[in-house]
């Protein structure tokens, strides 16, 4: 990456190779070989690349590439089949029956203008969130489009999507309207296969996975289909509520899918949480549980009467999601969360679970068990550790700026008396508010009008920290790296950044409601020592205020940190913020005495 090679994938989903390096797809082509020669079976080899972004950006592979999106991305479909049909060739030589495939996804979507594929490759084009997104017509159309390019090229095109994303979190998701859609599109574009990850069970989903099954077999008739579906899985009584009741879900998703939720083009994934839970799912369950419940009273049949009755405690479970969510963000907006109501969210996350024990097939992150930051930014969901934690006394935590007559010399080794007097406080809690084993110490100060800032951070795996970047434009957030916030009083959503790795090279930002550059004029020093590396910052406060006398001023600040010698990555902050760093609200107090 920018001239050099990189050993981490900050997202934690592997490298990306150069894709023109005749060195590289020689030794790839071998490797394949190798691991061919010791299968049994005659498998079929894949040449996707790993997810995520990061790919090589070499003059000879974006040479390759085949334009730019309205979002900036890089269109690299022609860049990933021509590295693909470089490495089939090469494996062909020794093995010459061999068949290959390869996803059209992400970055690499769009079907070329020119280029043809060696015939020994198969495609599976990838579009995922169907979910939602296929209730956009522009979004079909295109899809169609996609499709219908892509056929042309090849003997066959197969087609993969995970319908609910990145996780449905078990919340109402039955889609006849959606999946007969989806349907109609990979018929008109003679798709010969279509693969599908659902990640919700049957009390969120009903007969979802039996519509997809079906619709692949090919039906005459889908919405009779569909009614003897409904007949035969909830009754006489139960069908047509159900029937009104999925037509009802699906104009919401509708609607919120017309609003055009943002798009994670890494990924595959239509961003929607946390929106969905208010735009969708808020009053569902008050507009259908009473009706759902009287089927279930008129309903004889023991099968039928389970299965609704599975359908109603989904609702009933999608109310108390709902709720959480709306109760979980007061809490994280306010500085002082009254106990009360985290109370109150902790007894509806309880709720959440046992409903969860009695339903089938619960995903493995239907627990909120938000090991990740990644999770947390799909889910917008609260542990309940970390509920517990917002009833401590912990909550906002707050540090003193002592004042000193002298400043000490920024070397970064934190070895002078000056900071030897001063307390420090620990950096140590997760995104989850649980205690990390390797942490960091803080100590701060005031000299005259500047803020001195010195951190050292404990490291075992010292001869694992690879941080390269010195251009004080590069994304030194990738690397080893320790991020300040500073928030003056009485400034609402108004927060200065900064951000240096274990070299010593920062990047500053200002974050206001139109965001800009914050000129800071800060000094940085860092050290490495055998198991530890160490920090010492100056700050001027007249970077950030007009104010000559701070004394008595109380400021948000965090002290945040990203140890990148482990996989995944370790994010740790002094006063947790429940998801990212960016977080004002979950900021603790600096006291300027």
């Amino acid at each position: 990456m920018k001239g050099r090679r990189s050993d981490e994938d900050p997202g934690g989903y592997g490298l990306k190779m150069c894709t023109t390096n005749p060195g590289a797809l020689d030794q790839y082509a071998a490797n394949l070989v190798a691991s061919r020669e010791k299968m049994k079976i005659p498998w079929m080899l894949s040449l996707t690349p790993n997810d995520s972004d990061r790919f090589c950006e070499c003059a000879a592979c974006t040479a390759l590439d085949d334009g730019v999106r309205p979002d900036g991305s890089r269109i690299m479909t022609s860049r990933i089949m021509t590295y693909a049909n470089e490495v089939a060739r090469r494996v062909r030589r020794k093995l010459p029956e061999q068949k290959f495939g390869i996803l059209a996804y992400a970055f690499y979507y769009e079907a070329p203008a020119t280029l043809r594929l060696d015939p020994s490759i198969t495609v599976m084009e990838v579009l995922n969130d169907t979910g939602i997104g296929y209730y956009d017509p522009a979004r079909r159309k295109a899809h169609l489009e996609n499709l219908k390019k892509w056929r042309k090229k090849l003997r066959k095109l197969y087609y993969y999507c995970t319908p609910e994303g990145m996780g449905g979190l078990e919340l109402p998701c039955h889609q006849y309207e959606n999946i007969k859609m989806l349907f109609d599109n990979l018929y008109a574009a003679d798709v010969s296969g279509i693969q599908t990850t659902n990640n919700t069970g049957f009390a969120a989903s009903g007969l979802n996975n039996y519509l997809y099954l079906k619709f692949a077999w090919g039906t005459p008739d889908p919405e009779k289909l569909f009614r003897e579906a409904l007949r035969d899985c909830y009754g006489t009584h139960g069908a047509p509520v159900m029937k009104a009741y999925t037509a009802d879900l699906e104009k919401r998703m509708a609607a919120f899918a017309l609003a055009r939720p943002d798009e994670d083009i890494a990924l595959g994934y239509i961003k929607r949480y946390p929106t969905i839970y208010t735009k969708v799912y808020q009053g569902l369950s008050e507009a259908w549980s009473r009706k759902l419940n009287d089927a279930i009273r008129k309903t004889a049949d023991p099968g039928q009467k389970a299965r609704l009755q599975i359908i109603a405690g989904n609702l009933a479970y999608c109310k108390i999601t709902v709720d959480f969510y709306r109760i979980g963000r007061s809490l994280l907006a306010s500085r002082n969360p009254a106990p009360a109501q985290a109370a109150l969210a902790d007894k509806l996350a309880a709720q959440r679970e046992a409903i969860l024990l009695k339903q089938a097939n619960p995903p493995a992150n239907i627990f909120c068990k938000l090991r990740s930051k990644r999770n947390l930014q799909f889910f917008h969901l609260l542990d309940r550790k970390a509920l517990q934690y917002l009833m401590t006394a912990q909550t906002r935590r707050h540090i003193k700026a002592e004042r000193c007559a002298a400043p000490p010399v920024l070397d970064g080794k934190l070895n002078e008396k000056f900071w030897e007097a001063l307390p420090s406080q620990r950096i140590e809690k997760n995104a989850n508010a649980e205690t990390v084993k390797v942490g960091a110490d803080v100590r701060i100060a005031v000299v005259n009008n500047d803020l001195y800032i010195g951190i050292h951070c404990e490291e075992p795996l010292m001869e694992k920290i690879a941080d390269r970047k010195r251009d004080p434009e590069s994304a030194v957030w990738q690397e080893n790296c320790i991020d300040l916030f500073f928030a003056p009083p009485n400034r609402h959503n108004h927060y200065y950044q900064l951000i240096f790795n274990s070299l010593g090279t920062m990047r500053t930002f200002h974050y206001t409601p139109e965001s800009g550059p914050w000129n800071a004029n800060a000094e940085v020093r860092t050290f490495r020592g055998k198991n530890f590396w160490s920090a010492e910052v100056r700050i001027p406060f007249a970077s950030m205020t007009d104010k000559a006398e701070l004394r008595g001023d109380i400021w948000g600040i965090n002290f945040c940190r990203a140890r990148r010698t482990v996989v995944p990555a370790e994010l740790t902050c002094w006063s947790p913020t429940f998801g990212s760093f960016q977080q004002p609200e979950r900021f603790g107090k600096l006291i300027i005495k």
